[in-house]
Formats: structure tokens, sequence, C-alpha cells
């Protein structure tokens, strides 16, 4: 399983003509999260998802991302999603880090 890291910038929040928000832009920036911290992160997710019996056997690759890219890393919420070969993900949202290891998270989230 491959494991990929990406770091997002969020910008200015966006708002229509009418004034109903839009959302924050994201954009991708050069940084990238440290070899050691994506590892922890990703086995962290995967004993999460596994001790609810959920994990699946066919994961393509493991993403882990950040949006928090103006927060020092041990600052930062994470997001961990395992991609499945029929294109799904399954993943935990919201890691919170303490001293460079994964003790809380948000909750679990799966897409089709």
């Amino acid at each position: 399983m491959d494991t990929v890291s990406t770091v997002y910038q969020r910008g200015d929040a966006r708002f229509d003509l009418a004034g109903r928000f839009l959302g924050y832009p994201l954009s991708e920036t050069g940084d990238a999260i440290s070899e050691g911290l994506k590892q922890r992160l990703a086995r962290y997710a995967e004993k999460r998802i596994t001790e609810l019996g959920l994990f699946p056997s066919n994961v393509q690759t493991c993403n882990v991302s950040t949006m928090d890219a103006d927060r020092p890393p041990s600052e930062r919420g994470y997001q961990v999603d395992f991609v499945i070969e029929e294109g799904g993900t399954i993943g935990v949202s919201g890691i919170l880090t303490k001293h460079g290891w994964p003790t809380l998270d948000h909750g679990l989230h799966v897409e089709e």
C-alpha cells in the first residue's frame, strides 16, 4: 500500500452575490508531512477502523492530509483516507497529535 501526504492551505472565505457562504478554497503547498508522522497516522487510522471490523482487504493507497498549513505540525488536525480498488474511501478525520503521536480523532467517514 502506497502512503501519500498532502498539506493544504485554506484561503479566504468565499461568498456568492446573495451573500451565501461558498466555503474556503484549498490549495496545495509544497510542504510534506514527515515520513515518521505519516506512518504513525496511517497505523493509528488502520487500528481504529480495524477495531470496528470495517477495514477493507483491497486497499490501494493511503492518503494522509491536513488543511492547517498555517499552524505548526503539532497543532494541526490530520485526515487519513484509505482508497480501495473500487474507488471508495474509508478514513479517520480530525486526528490530533501530542508530541508527534496520534491521540484523539473526530471519527470515521466513508465515501463511495
